[in-house]
């Protein structure tokens, strides 16, 4: 592994936590992808595309509330 990314999958695993708390403090909706789908093994960062329809089959239903939301 090239040192650039010494560290980066433990720095990466507290993206969530820190991410929903950047969310709540602005007041925005949060989603977290990684509860749903897993990325492709082939490179390891982008998803696959059953994982694509996965993940737009779990999300789908928070984008219709948030959408059919009084202003």
């Amino acid at each position: 592994m090239h040192l650039v990314f010494s560290g980066g999958e433990s720095t990466s695993q507290q993206l969530p936590e820190l991410y929903a708390l950047v969310a709540k403090t602005l007041g925005c909706h949060y989603f977290n992808s990684a509860q749903v789908v897993q990325s492709s093994p082939i490179d390891g960062v982008h998803l696959g595309v059953e994982a694509h329809d996965q993940l737009g089959r779990a999300i789908a239903p928070l984008v219709e509330t948030i959408l059919s939301a009084p202003a």
